[in-house]
């Protein structure tokens, strides 16, 4: 029986990924001038010491980072070494991530700006100081306090110029406006590599997706594709690679771990091509319209209660609640967030309760959440709001406040597995207006979800629409139907499953058509039909069959008796 089949390879594809518990936090973008001013000390150093540890109480993991002094910018007591208190780690199997703080790797070569931790804070924490490595200290503004130094340059610019620069925050000859630090000089290296196209122009990030990437110029050998971050910063992902030659190039649009240790995302702005001796293409528009961290909540509909601690605030508890029914509202969806009450806590904790609260965080941090999963599925999550910063649920938030609807309704997105993008260069296609922005501020409100939020959330956890394909028993033989598929033009495909293929299940294509999308179907995640590696995959995001949605993979496998068959490469439950 097919039913049989697709859960025996259903269990064989799950891998034990460990515990993990990862954070992704709305942040408040620091400039330069703000970083000084902010901080006790900035030091330029190398790292030479790191290894995670749990706390006095073995319920949090740390990892203690040593960096040794090689020229002091501004304070520290300690001339020599400093000891950074990180939160997060991996001890064993189980991984605790928290992606709104820094990480550090020995050897490398690095400029920060760091605060000692209170005593409070230690004890809070459940730290415990050591003769070896002397005071804490934490990396102030949270990943925006740590600049790597490579090939003596910070980014793109000179490290003597960054450290000038420094030094004239110190002494206030540069402007503290947030906005202060633009990108600069960002094409002055094209070259004669040339990209005339990308196709699609825009598309999702970590679902697998590939574009195809025309030009001239890029050579015979395997380059590098670089996607926007943030800032200043491009990243290069050579394994992205599915095909190159010197007209055409075929890329994953990925995600991935950031060098501060963040779990980061390709996002929309300038691509570029480079090529294997360095030489780098012309700058291209192109458009991520949301990125899925991988795992999701169990069940075809999960339903996730959360409780709220809003200090005896009701009107801060409507917002907290009209921002999850902001994502309720999105239609061809399976998830449902559902208010359980209020919650006396004032710490987040591992309870298996998902908890909103008011707590102290860094400066920078507007909010944070966090999530806690097991065999690649989400089992909790929390969030906090930082008690540095004014809030607000007025219809319009003051100059000096934060909208609680805009930040929660960023948060509970973070609650789907959806993650940051961080897209803002002028002149190119950007994620400023998108809910999952990185960046947040005072007064800034973004109460609706665009269309590219819902597109993730319809992905992730999608409905019963007119994208799904279904799996049925039509004179005694099972048939697969696939209403669309992303080509042009745009099909639809039927198979039937071979019933000698019991072990490895195969479908031949047995019929195929050209309709007019059906109603709705503009607004879920089509099937696509994709060549990955010389091989044509099939990747159908929902899948029916006997009630229950999956996600399935069909590779084409290319015979001699003039047929089209697929084999099944891979089944994941939604």
């Amino acid at each position: 029986m097919i039913n049989r089949t697709i859960v025996i390879v259903l269990v064989s594809v799950i891998v034990w990924i460990g515990v993990s518990d990862q954070a992704s936090a709305l942040m408040l973008k620091l400039s330069l001038g703000e970083l000084v001013s902010g901080t006790e000390s900035i030091i330029e150093g190398k790292v030479t010491y790191r290894k995670s540890h749990w706390n006095r109480d073995q319920t949090r993991i740390f990892t203690t980072v040593v960096v040794s002094v090689e020229e002091r910018l501004k304070g520290i007591a300690n001339p020599t070494h400093l000891a950074i208190a990180l939160p997060g780690g991996k001890i064993g199997d189980i991984t605790e991530t928290v992606s709104d703080v820094p990480d550090f790797f020995v050897g490398e070569k690095v400029l920060i700006f760091v605060n000692r931790l209170s005593d409070e804070r230690i004890s809070e924490d459940g730290l415990q100081n050591s003769a070896d490595f002397g005071p804490w200290f934490e990396v102030h503004g949270g990943f925006q306090g740590k600049f790597s130094i490579i090939e003596n340059k910070v980014g793109q610019i000179p490290l003597k110029e960054f450290k000038e620069r420094i030094s004239k925050a110190l002494t206030g000859d540069i402007s503290a406006d947030s906005e202060s630090e633009i990108i600069q000089n960002l094409d002055a290296d094209s070259s004669v590599l040339t990209i005339s196209g990308i196709t699609p122009a825009s598309a999702s990030a970590g679902t697998n997706t590939l574009i195809t990437v025309n030009g001239d110029g890029f050579g015979a050998s395997t380059g590098t594709p670089y996607f926007f971050y943030k800032n200043d910063v491009s990243y290069g992902c050579l394994s992205c690679v599915s095909s190159w030659s010197d007209n055409n190039v075929v890329v994953k649009v990925p995600i991935f771990t950031a060098s501060d240790g963040y779990p980061a995302s390709a996002g929309s702005g300038p691509f570029y091509l480079a090529t294997p001796s360095g030489r780098k293409s012309s700058f291209f528009p192109f458009s991520v319209t949301f990125a899925y961290g991988g795992i999701r909540w169990t069940g075809s509909s999960p339903v996730v209660e959360f409780k709220v601690n809003p200090n005896g605030d009701a009107d801060i508890l409507k917002a907290v609640q009209n921002a999850a029914n902001t994502w309720n509202a999105v239609s061809n969806k399976s998830f449902t967030l559902k208010y359980a009450g209020a919650t006396p806590a004032v710490k987040t904790a591992t309870n298996l309760i998902n908890e909103i609260i008011w707590a102290d965080l860094q400066t920078g941090i507007i909010g944070q959440s966090s999530m806690r999963s097991s065999l690649g599925a989400i089992s909790e999550c929390d969030i906090i709001f930082n008690t540095k910063y004014k809030w607000s649920s007025s219809a319009a938030t003051p100059k000096d406040a934060m909208d609680v609807h805009t930040v929660a309704l960023h948060e509970l997105g973070h609650w789907l597995n959806l993650r940051d993008l961080y897209g803002n260069v002028s002149g190119y296609p950007t994620d400023i207006d998108k809910i999952m922005y990185g960046y947040g501020g005072y007064a800034s409100q973004k109460r609706s979800l665009t269309t590219y939020d819902s597109l993730g959330m319809q992905y992730i956890y999608p409905g019963q629409n007119p994208c799904a394909a279904s799996l049925a028993m039509t004179d005694s033989t099972y048939h697969l139907f696939v209403p669309i598929i992303n080509t042009t033009p745009s099909l639809w495909v039927e198979f039937q499953l071979n019933p000698d293929s019991t072990i490895n299940p195969m479908f031949r294509l047995i019929n195929s058509g050209e309709p007019a999308n059906p109603s709705g179907t503009s607004a879920c995640q089509p099937s696509t039909l994709s060549l990955v590696d010389s091989n044509y995959i099939l990747h159908i995001p929902e899948l029916i069959f006997d009630n229950v949605s999956y996600r399935i993979d069909l590779v084409y496998v290319p015979t001699t008796d003039g047929l089209i068959w697929f084999t099944l490469a891979g089944v994941w439950a939604n």
